[in-house]
């Protein structure tokens, strides 16, 4: 049974407008992955997000799902 659904965080939950830091590339949400996120875990769901950046810190990726 699946217990837990990751995703990856550049062009599945924000569209990246470049390959700058996270701090300095604008980017947008992609359509509906708030919500989507949110229905998964009300179903029951572990989320996990998958960020394999090599020039953005944590606390970058943090901001920027927030």
């Amino acid at each position: 049974m699946l217990k837990a659904v990751f995703f990856d965080l550049g062009d599945t939950l924000i569209v990246e407008q470049g390959s700058k830091h996270l701090s300095e590339a604008p980017f947008d949400a992609v359509l509906q992955a708030e919500e989507t996120l949110v229905v998964l875990k009300k179903k029951g769901f572990k989320v996990g997000i998958i960020a394999n950046t090599t020039v953005s810190r944590e606390k970058d990726v943090r901001k920027t799902l927030q």
